[in-house]
């Protein structure tokens, strides 16, 4: 009885880790189209294993798959560098710490130094890419696209914008509620105050701005702020 207990995987366990793999074949195979080909196994590896990161909850692997799925489906002619710059964007990642793009961006040129040098000035731009996702404000061409497809989730329907809100507060774990509160009303205003959320004009066309302003209006609600 008690080596068939031990044999026993709990239902839930068993189901998040079916899910996991397939979200790593998912993601293996998007990597291999992008880079025409297998032979980047080890990268791939790499990418995995960053945002496999036991402390991640939102900025995971199926956060990449989410921002690529959106930007086939609004942003089918983007580039190889917003690609890239979205599989980087957040592969270093330290809650709270204010330097997370940098250090994303110097291990994509560490990673792909070798891979693509070939390719004149695609490494600096989705270096620019990556860091014009901190502070959301595009510098240059393409920037844009990026830049709005990582704020998308604000115009998500509500249930999903504080599911993802969930996810981030349990990355934030160590914080306490005032922390935590503190720090997101200072993220809510900033956003809030912005004159405008999106960029593309995709986005500014259609009511994402609209849907994204009323979720965190409600959420900074929560904490006080107005």
């Amino acid at each position: 009885m008690v080596r068939l207990l031990s044999l026993m995987v709990e239902p839930m366990s068993l189901r998040k880790l079916m899910s996991n793999e397939a979200l790593r074949m998912k993601m293996m195979g998007r990597w291999f189209d992008l880079m025409h080909g297998p032979h980047e196994i080890s990268i791939f590896n790499q990418i995995n294993h960053m945002y496999s990161e036991p402390i991640r909850h939102y900025h995971t692997l199926k956060h990449i798959d989410v921002l690529l799925t959106r930007q086939e489906e609004f942003f089918p002619d983007a580039g190889d560098t917003v690609k890239l710059a979205i599989w980087f964007h957040d592969i270093f990642y330290i809650p709270g710490y204010t330097d997370n793009e940098r250090v994303s961006a110097d291990i994509f040129h560490a990673l792909m130094k070798d891979t693509v040098s070939m390719w004149y000035g695609l490494s600096a731009k989705v270096q620019s890419m990556i860091l014009a996702t901190k502070n959301h404000v595009p510098c240059f061409e393409g920037e844009e696209i990026i830049i709005d497809l990582d704020l998308s989730g604000l115009a998500d329907k509500s249930e999903n914008y504080d599911f993802t809100t969930s996810l981030v507060r349990a990355e934030f774990g160590k914080y306490t509620d005032e922390e935590w509160a503190m720090g997101r009303r200072a993220f809510l205003q900033g956003m809030l105050a912005k004159e405008r959320i999106y960029h593309t004009e995709l986005f500014r066309s259609g009511d994402w701005e609209e849907r994204a302003r009323a979720n965190l209006e409600r959420e900074l609600a929560l904490y006080g702020g107005e």
